[in-house]
């Protein structure tokens, strides 16, 4: 039994394909097939049962496949801890939420290329839930991403917590007392689309209060809803790590609410079956950037 194996066990089970396996690892099918018959006849079980249009992991596949995230998630903080001192080289997929991205990502991208000059970074900024979907379907090797009851089978670190408010144009509301739920839902809300995980967080935040907005405008990016609520379309939950400068120059203001909207918890999800460590060195930059708050 070899790491190459127990690797190739893990890209099998995540992706479902032999061939994809094959492509993730660059190497050829037959190579992933013969690595595989060989931690079979080792083990002496069946991993995978397999037909024409399925692989799909057996009982004793699934309990083979925690103990082999369990050694490589073990090998890549060995790497990342006692042998941080040599310099990482290879190619990382990283995906990143909006909010990081407009905020400290080019200072973890900095710090990567200061300690890890050989190892390349492939940002893509998306939402939440399309980057979770990619780290499932093989196309990503690290996330940096936020937002509540995000779940995952891999590895987690977490970056803090980020403060949202309700905001506006100053002027269009009444700031000088707290507005519940019910009183904001006759506005018009400017929101994220569906793909953002913060999106039924909002909506949870109203219907647990009673409150049912209905006029609302869907947008892919915060800068876009900082945009139009400056605007005076409508008012939006917004962080406050990205409109610092709208809040100092008067574009926008905050609108007290009770209750508050809870902070957001952002994280650091990487796949350890990347030898030697990418995921996690890259995991542990983001913690130590972070600008976000430790507690809330």
């Amino acid at each position: 039994m070899n790491l190459q194996q127990i690797e190739t066990l893990i890209w099998v089970a995540r992706l479902s394909s032999f061939s994809g396996a094959a492509i993730k690892m660059n190497t050829t099918q037959p190579a992933v097939s013969t690595r595989i018959r060989e931690l079979e006849n080792e083990l002496g079980v069946a991993l995978f049962a397999r037909d024409q249009r399925n692989v799909r992991l057996t009982p004793k596949g699934r309990e083979a496949l925690a103990y082999a995230e369990q050694i490589m998630a073990s090998l890549g903080d060995l790497r990342s801890k006692v042998s941080a001192q040599h310099a990482a080289s290879g190619r990382v997929s990283l995906g990143v939420s909006e909010l990081i991205a407009q905020t400290w990502l080019p200072e973890l991208l900095a710090r990567l290329s200061s300690d890890h000059p050989e190892l390349t970074i492939d940002p893509t900024v998306d939402m939440t839930l399309p980057l979770l979907r990619g780290l499932e379907r093989g196309d990503f090797d690290v996330l940096l991403v936020g937002g509540r009851g995000v779940a995952t089978q891999y590895p987690v670190l977490e970056l803090g917590y980020s403060e949202y408010a309700w905001m506006a144009k100053p002027g269009t509301e009444d700031v000088s007392k707290r507005l519940t739920p019910q009183d904001l839902q006759s506005r018009r809300i400017l929101t994220w689309t569906k793909e953002a995980a913060i999106y039924q967080s909002i909506e949870d935040w109203f219907v647990r209060h009673d409150a049912y907005p209905a006029n609302k405008i869907l947008c892919n990016t915060t800068m876009s809803m900082v945009t139009l609520t400056a605007a005076g379309l409508g008012i939006s939950l917004l962080p406050f790590e990205l409109v610092r400068r709208e809040l100092a120059e008067g574009t926008l203001v905050v609108i007290p609410t009770e209750p508050r909207f809870d902070p957001v918890r952002y994280q650091a999800i990487y796949v350890p079956t990347l030898w030697p460590g990418f995921g996690r060195i890259i995991a542990d930059a983001a913690q130590q950037v972070s600008r976000f708050m430790t507690a809330e």
